[in-house]
């Protein structure tokens, strides 16, 4: 783009009324005059005076092409003699064939909703040119035109893409790549390559709500045990003692495991007293008192003890005071 200006020397100069001359491009040039370059048809040097000046005037055009030359000639007739020289002007190309992709990155969108981005030529093509955009996931991203095709006038007028996030029913959020090809049968653009888009799709999707934990029930009691003395210890299984509403796996404070089976360790509370006595001194006072008394009475009526444990555990609390 812009101007060139050319300057016609004579060795002395013009004589009286000036000389005029002509200019003219060569067929030896690879530019076209009146496509990539204009330039004025005549040249005149005034008299007394030893040069004169043209412009040439360059055509700034969008194509991608190769650097092109003008051969400029001036030529002067002065019926004895003819003047003439000779310049090579180059003209250089300022455009290169590609594609701009414009778009976030990544390019963000919620299931359901979608996002765009925009896709432009960057020079003139000779030849139709056709972008295809291709999601690498079409479960998770939709895109919208499958392709388009610009043309030598419409180049230049971005197109808009849209992609969209696909609604599914997991909780996962996602992120997919859109990759773009070309086809033309303009070279440089056949050969052109086309950055991708990487979508970023934010789930929406609404997880179950959360059941309430319910509590443990007993389904097996454990046993009396009867086998205990003051001091002593036992290990207790717990394994199907507990049924969980949510199939959950229970679990007991304070427990042990082995091999795999839960147990709770129990003891006997030190007691002074001795024999059943021990075994009914809950708080390790040394006494029976009212409420100890009625466990062993509710006990006794029970068939847990015999009616000999239960007296000598009376004795006790009555002893007691």
């Amino acid at each position: 783009a812009g101007t060139v200006t050319v300057t016609a020397t004579l060795d002395a100069p013009a004589p009286d009324g000036g000389i005029g001359g002509f200019l003219f491009a060569g067929v030896d040039g690879t530019a076209s005059e009146g496509i990539d370059f204009t330039m004025p048809l005549e040249i005149f040097i005034p008299g007394g005076q030893r040069s004169a000046t043209a412009t040439i005037s360059i055509t700034d055009d969008d194509l991608d092409e190769a650097h092109e030359t003008v051969v400029l000639s001036a030529l002067f007739d002065l019926g004895a003699a003819v003047l003439e020289d000779t310049i090579t002007l180059t003209i250089t190309d300022d455009d290169t064939a590609g594609v701009t992709v414009a778009a976030a990155n990544p390019l963000a969108v919620d299931e359901g909703a979608t996002a765009t981005y925009t896709v432009v030529l960057d020079s003139q093509p000779t030849a139709d040119v056709t972008i295809s955009a291709t999601s690498g996931d079409s479960a998770a991203v939709s895109v919208s035109p499958a392709s388009h095709t610009f043309t030598s006038s419409t180049w230049s007028t971005p197109v808009t893409f849209t992609v969209g996030g696909v609604a599914d029913t997991d909780t996962n959020d996602e992120t997919v790549g859109v990759s773009h090809s070309v086809t033309s049968d303009d070279a440089k653009y056949a050969a052109a390559l086309v950055g991708a888009v990487s979508v970023s799709v934010s789930d929406t999707t609404t997880p179950p709500p959360q059941q309430q934990n319910r509590a443990p029930t007993v389904a097996s009691a454990i046993g009396d045990r009867s086998d205990l003395t003051a001091g002593d210890t036992r290990d207790v299984s717990v394994s199907g003692v507990f049924s969980d509403p949510d199939d959950d796996t229970p679990t007991t404070p304070g427990s042990s495991s082995s091999d795999g089976v839960p147990t709770v360790v129990v003891s006997a509370d030190q007691s002074p007293l001795s024999g059943i006595a021990a075994r009914y001194d809950a708080n390790g006072d040394g006494a029976i008192d009212g409420s100890e008394y009625q466990q062993v009475k509710e006990d006794w009526l029970s068939g847990k003890i015999t009616q000999a444990e239960f007296l000598e555990v009376v004795r006790v609390h009555l002893s007691s005071g």
